[in-house]
């Protein structure tokens, strides 16, 4: 059955749906446009990625670090606590000699000054840089991601769309400080894995030790014995390292235990050392102990999972309803506002949508994108 507006919504739904058509057209070609400037502003920092990201991934880079290149004493505590991993072919020598030439260049300069806690967060990244050397490569890879940054782009607006020069240089900062950024979150990022990793596998680890204490094992064959299991996880690797000082270094245990400590980026870990550092000092019932420790830790997992889960239900409830329906609500609203012609608080519709696409929902997806990575970091129990 018919209506007497029935043709007035026919015309209205004409409307909106011309304006999906018509209007929101340059705005596809707008995002298509600096989705395009957004992917060639990422090759000089790919390009810097492809340089640098082998040589962050491997673990033990003392070899690369000679004292005839680097202009640091070699350091008992920065040995691995396996054999150096060796790499072959072009692609390793090219890095190395970069590496090495941006110490020449800078990181020789650097020597007079002391950076602890930039020592410190290598030591617990597990990257056997001096401070000196990785800040002459950040530094100087900064400075040519910059070059390369403001010479393709005055290429792309000057030379060949004949525009003002203001767009090169804003883009070729927001490469320098894309590029520095890296470096210094690198570290970070290194440091919250192990210690998520470390703190995932530490209460079957407790548990393990427990039984091998309970079976009348001195410490430091138990220690030998977690060191040597087939896998390679980030905890096995720190009871390597101990091992590691004590066999080759030939370290006592308790130093070997204290030293471990200190290097670890997980401060359950590091706690488990110290006690068990203690109870071998002073005496004490090792099994009891480690079984106390386990079942805390898991615990703490577990009560910790169980938050991050109720949180994600709360992430997920919330985005659907601001962000999704909020967005699909307010971009419908605009549609009717220009087949209307009326506008809203001084905002007409094309203002109305160019927000939502470059503001509202760019911003809603990176704070919930944080929000969820904080909830992660924290479900692995990060402490």
């Amino acid at each position: 059955m018919t209506t007497d507006n029935e043709p007035g919504h026919i015309a209205l739904l004409a409307a909106a749906l011309l304006s999906v058509i018509t209007i929101p057209l340059y705005y596809y070609v707008l995002l298509a446009g600096t989705t395009l400037l957004i992917v060639l502003g990422l090759i000089p920092f790919a390009l810097t990625w492809v340089g640098f990201a082998g040589t962050v991934k491997r673990e033990v880079l003392t070899s690369l670090f000679r004292p005839s290149i680097m202009g640091r004493t070699p350091r008992s505590d920065r040995e691995p606590s396996l054999p150096p991993k060796t790499r072959s072919g072009k692609q390793g020598d090219t890095q190395d000699r970069y590496i090495a030439g941006c110490y020449r260049l800078l990181g020789k300069r650097l020597r007079r000054w002391q950076f602890d806690h930039l020592d410190e967060q290598l030591r617990q990244a597990r990257l056997n840089y001096s401070p000196q050397a990785y800040i002459a490569v950040a530094v100087l890879t900064t400075l040519l991601a910059t070059i390369a940054a403001f010479s393709l782009f005055t290429l792309l607006f000057v030379v060949l769309l004949d525009t003002s020069l203001l767009y090169p240089l804003v883009l070729a900062a927001i490469t320098a400080g894309a590029t520095a950024m890296f470096f210094v979150m690198i570290i970070q990022l290194k440091i919250s894995s192990r210690k998520t990793n470390i703190n995932q596998d530490l209460p079957f680890t407790l548990s393990e030790l427990s039984i091998l204490a309970s079976t009348g094992l001195s410490p430091i064959e138990i220690i030998r014995r977690v060191a040597r299991r087939s896998d390679d996880s980030a905890i096995t690797e720190e009871f390597r390292r101990m091992l590691y000082k004590i066999e080759v270094e030939g370290k006592d245990l308790i130093s070997a235990m204290s030293e471990a400590a200190q290097e670890t980026p997980s401060l359950q870990l590091r706690e488990t050392l110290w006690d068990i550092s203690n109870m071998i000092h002073q005496g004490g019932d090792l099994d009891r102990n480690l079984r106390e420790k386990a079942d805390q830790t898991l615990q703490l997992k577990r009560d910790i999972q169980k938050e991050f889960i109720e949180k994600l239900m709360m992430y997920s409830e919330g985005y659907m309803s601001l962000v999704v329906v909020g967005v699909l609500f307010a971009g419908i609203g605009a549609f009717l506002l220009s087949a209307l012609g009326s506008s809203m608080g001084g905002l007409g519709a094309s203002t109305i949508l160019f927000l939502l696409t470059y503001a509202v929902v760019p911003i809603a997806v990176i704070v919930t994108g944080v929000l969820l990575s904080m909830s992660y970091e924290r479900s692995g129990y990060k402490s």
